[in-house]
């Protein structure tokens, strides 16, 4: 069985520090929420907290990791874990857009979703 859907999830928090090994490097936390928004027309709320090391200059690279978890309106719950890439494809655009793409895993889920297993790919 293969699940599809789409995220809108903003970063409500976030810690960033400056290291001095070179300019625009930077590493962090954060925390989104929002939405997953599901092919078959149902939706779950979305929380994910992860981390990134990034290099922003013109344009950015990096990667970043986390852990996501996507709560239904019947109380069953999806849990993965991911890790990816962040780099730009046009670091002449204004302001320029961060890109993501990667892979992960499930981890568990509850009620409808117990025992669900198999692998994440995602871009955006």
């Amino acid at each position: 069985m293969t699940l599809g859907w789409k995220e809108v999830s903003p970063v409500v928090d976030a810690t960033v520090k400056k290291l001095s090994d070179q300019d625009g490097h930077v590493m962090g936390l954060y925390e989104r929420r929002g939405v997953a928004l599901f092919e078959d027309g149902s939706n779950a709320a979305y929380y994910s907290v992860g981390h990134f090391d990034v290099v922003i200059g013109h344009g950015m690279t990096g990667t970043h990791a986390g852990w996501t978890e996507l709560t239904f309106l019947d109380g069953s719950k999806i849990f993965y874990e991911y890790k990816g890439e962040e780099y730009t494809d046009n670091p002449d655009r204004v302001p320029f857009l961060p890109q993501v793409k990667g892979s992960g895993r499930f981890v568990t889920g509850t009620g409808r979703f117990e025992g669900i297993s198999g692998t994440i790919k995602y871009q955006g």
